[in-house]
């Protein structure tokens, strides 16, 4: 009888817990969005930068886009000034449109602007905050400090035997098939080879399986990382919930164990190299050779270059094909100018120590980070504690987003903004290696700034570099004979953006060119992916 008694009341209990669990979560709901709606109305007698009206609770939330928000802070840029607030829900957002005020707030005081907006789904369950929605800390640290041992400017003279290499398989991949539909998945196993090179020490050779699942993987966390992607996010109070009701944290475990799954499995062959004294000098042999790495902290740390960097330096690379099909006149003033230098006959291939005497080759690469950024509404930063800025308010734990795309059409420092124009980064000085990163804000503001943009910039300039020398490229042609256009507005929509694939013409300017490309990469294809390292020279260009 007693068992039965308290088989019926465990049962009972269980019953009101069901019943009462939703009851529990709308109250919770209701008891945090007032808290944070009372405590928006303390701080309410403070001057705030000027913004768009919104909801006495959601804010602004139901106004921001999913696709493209970066052209709607250009708009809200236009109409309330160089400095916008906004609130998306309980979060406070300022929007800065200039690149003087992100330069001040995030470069000057990057002490109080380092930290990370928390993500949830994609920080906590499914990177375990990995360095790009890490806050400051002594992890952080630690990460930023590996990070620098690869990318600092006496590195990279390094990886000149391997981005030549990889750029001449590219070209030829390029002129091997004349007409492309899409060039997205040759040029993305261009820049994931590199990469991969530099964190497992080998190529990512062509049909390995790795790649794919590269690819699936970096594009899986820019979408988890999108506002708005998991509800969580927005409502961090869901977080909350058991298991059994918050279904997208089994997801993002999952997620996370694949991930894992696959950096350990390939870092753990370098250990085995190593271990037989045949591994190459890499991102991976380094950090196994640092104590403050347990192994689950290094197979992330190996991957998080992939998410950062696979996909930035394609999407970079497409667009100079879409600019080189808008505006072929750049392409024959590059072309040109290669010619003057490297003779017209094809039989030299330009190389990174030709760099200084091609400013026009580099002025083309910059005005390809700053006619289309590839991040343009920048990564979001956070504020540790409150600041006063130009009479305005920015209170504590703030959401600063530095809107990239403003500051490249800012006609002040950019005139005609909207055309692609390298000459306006033409100047009396002599193009250098180091200098490779100026003339736009791509790679974001201080501490925060990108570790590997020297890497990326010395990556996509002996690239695109290559293909301008040895190429033509032109509109395809439809069944009718008639030139298909480009669309600039056909392109991705959330934090990455890239053009959607489009028809291209790509031919060899000669035969020459074609059998140069070819002998250089029969000649690379065996040596050893890196350069011996130089530890006294700084800069090699």
């Amino acid at each position: 009888m007693n068992d039965t008694f308290y088989s019926n009341f465990t049962s009972q209990q269980h019953e009101r817990r069901q019943f009462l669990l939703p009851f529990s979560i709308a109250a919770a709901a209701i008891i945090y969005i007032l808290t944070r709606w009372i405590t928006c109305q303390v701080g309410s007698r403070k001057t705030y930068p000027p913004g768009p009206p919104g909801h006495p609770i959601a804010g602004n939330i139901f106004q921001l886009p999913i696709h493209k928000p970066w052209l709607y802070f250009q708009e809200l840029g236009k109409t309330y000034g160089p400095i916008t607030h906004l609130k998306l829900g309980y979060e406070e957002v300022v929007v800065l449109h200039k690149a003087a005020d992100a330069g001040e707030l995030l470069g000057h005081r990057s002490h109080n602007y380092s930290l990370r907006r928390p993500l949830i789904y994609a920080g906590k369950y499914l990177t375990d905050n990995n360095v790009m929605v890490l806050s400051c800390g002594d992890r952080w640290t630690s990460l930023r400090a590996a990070y620098h041992s690869m990318f600092q400017t006496r590195e990279m003279p390094r990886y000149s035997l391997l981005t030549e290499l990889e750029s001449s398989k590219l070209v030829l991949d390029l002129l091997d098939t004349p007409l492309h539909e899409d060039l997205t998945r040759t040029i993305q196993h261009f820049t994931a080879s590199v990469i991969y090179a530099i964190v497992y020490g080998r190529r990512l050779a062509d049909g390995n399986k790795d790649f794919e699942e590269i690819l699936e993987i970096a594009d899986s966390f820019v979408k988890d990382c999108y506002p708005g992607a998991h509800l969580v996010d927005t409502f961090p109070f869901l977080d909350s919930l058991p298991d059994i009701l918050a279904l997208w944290r089994k997801e993002a475990y999952r997620k996370r164990d694949w991930q894992l799954s696959f950096y350990t499995r390939v870092a753990e062959k370098v250990r085995k190299e190593m271990e037989e004294n045949t591994a190459l000098d890499c991102f991976t042999t380094r950090l196994f050779e640092r104590p403050d790495f347990d192994s689950k902290s290094i197979m992330q740390a190996t991957g998080e270059m992939f998410q950062a960097g696979t996909d930035t330096m394609a999407s970079t690379m497409l667009w100079f094909f879409v600019a080189m099909l808008l505006y072929p006149e750049a392409l024959r003033k590059a072309q040109a100018e290669l010619d003057k230098v490297l003779g017209s006959d094809g039989t030299v291939l330009p190389g990174l120590h030709h760099l200084k005497d091609l400013p026009y080759c580099v002025a083309v690469m910059k005005e390809t980070f700053r006619w289309m950024p590839v991040v343009p509404g920048g990564f979001p930063h956070l504020s540790d504690a409150e600041d006063a800025y130009k009479g305005y308010t920015i209170k504590a734990k703030t959401v600063v987003i530095p809107n990239i795309w403003s500051m490249h059409r800012d006609e002040g420092q950019y005139p005609n903004s909207s055309e692609f124009i390298p000459e306006r980064h033409l100047h009396d000085e002599t193009p250098t290696l180091s200098g490779l990163t100026d003339g736009h804000h791509s790679f974001g503001f201080g501490r925060r700034i990108c570790p590997g943009r020297m890497l990326a910039s010395q990556t996509i300039w002996i690239a695109i570099t290559r293909i301008m020398w040895a190429c033509n490229v032109d509109y395809a042609k439809s069944l009718e004979g008639k030139l298909i256009p480009i669309d600039l507005n056909n392109s991705t929509s959330q934090i990455l953006s890239r053009p959607l694939p489009f028809p291209v013409k790509i031919t060899p300017r000669s035969q020459t060119h074609q059998n140069t490309v070819r002998a250089e990469w029969n000649n690379l294809k065996e040596a050893p992916v890196f350069l011996p390292p130089d530890t006294d020279s700084e800069e090699k260009v």
